[in-house]
């Protein structure tokens, strides 16, 4: 990312000296704490349009995600058009102006608009210029990681959360993310430069921490005053402990946490079917009385419809059948009728129905469950 600059707000020769070549520049559209759009002759067509883009996505990022808006000194300009044969690709600085820095964002070609790009360079301007207006010395202000800006762009788009998600989940569960004070570090070598999606949970993680806008200040304060991005400065900023033992738990038990989290309506994620067997299991802390025959790696329902009458199972049934049918809330039909089924298992059985019942309406669960772990849509099965 660019260093910030200085630059004159006045007169057309100091936009010509950023190099664009625009012609014809014009404020449009925006009032003057929020955005200026400069455009070329041929750009116009496209700013109101640009315009909608970067107000919602501020209001996505500062209003939901709780960064600090980036026109706490001027406004943000954008630069529509370029008079280039050739025009560069989207680009981003943060420059110095007469009461302090201000976001600018290049949008030389918005008829061939790379969302992403976009997306990032707006996301970069509400970081830097956060953390730039915090400063005493732009010289010692220290740059977030280019990962972890990427990582907010990601999080900021609402259609990537749900897949972000579960490709950071589906490592951390087999083990293959590794502690705070490698998982945190800055440059091209963190996990989180090779992993996006990781890079994503980190940033929702971080807009996660309550009171959030306070701590993006702090944050912002820490970076812009030359504050190291350090782990163990992260984990005090984020848990209020400089201990990275405390910043792992608060991500282990976040990320456990979000597994919970509906970010598609209607739609069931092949991770969520996956996690779906292990509540098949009863554990001891599942019931609310004592069952001898329940341990701590836990006993497997199957085992329980079998046995329904062993110490304490059929009571220990009721809060289980209770469990499942939540699992379906927000999930697609056939992952619906699965979990409501096997949750009819652990009701019946609760209420005292027999072995023989209970077997053949775990076997139409099961049936339901295989075709919902082939993809395909749920049906009854027949059978016995």
């Amino acid at each position: 990312m660019q260093q910030a600059g200085t630059r004159g707000r006045s007169g057309r020769a100091a936009w010509l000296a950023l190099g664009m070549g625009l012609a014809g520049a014009a404020r449009i559209g925006a009032a003057p704490e929020d955005y200026v759009v400069r455009t070329t002759p041929a750009a116009r067509l496209h700013r109101l349009e640009v315009l909608r883009f970067a107000r919602d996505w501020q209001r996505e990022l500062c209003g939901v995600i709780g960064l600090p808006v980036p026109q706490t000194h001027a406004p943000v300009e954008i630069e529509l058009g370029s008079a280039a044969a050739e025009p560069a690709a989207i680009d981003h600085a943060v420059l110095r102006g007469s009461q302090g820095y201000f976001g600018l964002v290049r949008i030389p070609a918005p008829e061939q608009i790379d969302a992403e790009a976009l997306q990032f360079a707006l996301t970069a301007v509400i970081v830097r210029t956060g953390i730039y207006n915090q400063a005493t010395n732009p010289a010692t202000v220290t740059e977030p990681p280019v990962w972890f800006v990427r990582g907010l762009a990601r999080y900021g788009d609402r259609s990537r959360r749900g897949a972000d998600f579960e490709s950071a989940y589906a490592l951390w569960s087999c083990a293959r993310l590794p502690g705070a004070g490698e998982l945190w570090r800055a440059g091209a070598g963190s996990p989180a430069a090779h992993h996006p999606g990781v890079a994503a949970q980190l940033a929702a993680f971080c807009g996660s921490r309550e009171p959030r806008r306070e701590r993006w200040q702090a944050w912002c304060r820490h970076l812009g005053l030359g504050g190291a991005w350090a782990p163990a400065d992260l984990a005090r900023l984020w848990t209020d402990e400089a201990d990275l033992a405390v910043l792992d738990a608060a991500w282990d038990d976040w990320l456990v946490a979000r597994t919970r989290r509906i970010f598609d309506p209607g739609r069931t994620p092949p991770g969520v079917v996956r996690r779906f067997r292990s509540l098949l299991l009863l554990y001891p802390w599942e019931c609310d009385n004592h069952c001898s025959v329940v341990t701590r790696a836990g006993l497997p329902l199957a085992w329980c419809i079998e046995n329904p009458d062993a110490d304490g199972l059929r009571r220990a049934a009721a809060a289980k059948a209770r469990q499942l049918a939540l699992q379906g809330a927000g999930r697609d039909a056939a992952f619906q009728a699965m979990t409501a089924a096997y949750a009819e298992v652990m009701r019946r059985m609760a209420e005292g129905a027999p072995a023989g019942e209970l077997a053949r309406m775990w076997r139409q669960a099961e049936a339901r469950r295989r075709t919902v772990e082939a993809g395909g849509q749920a049906t009854p099965d027949r059978g016995r």
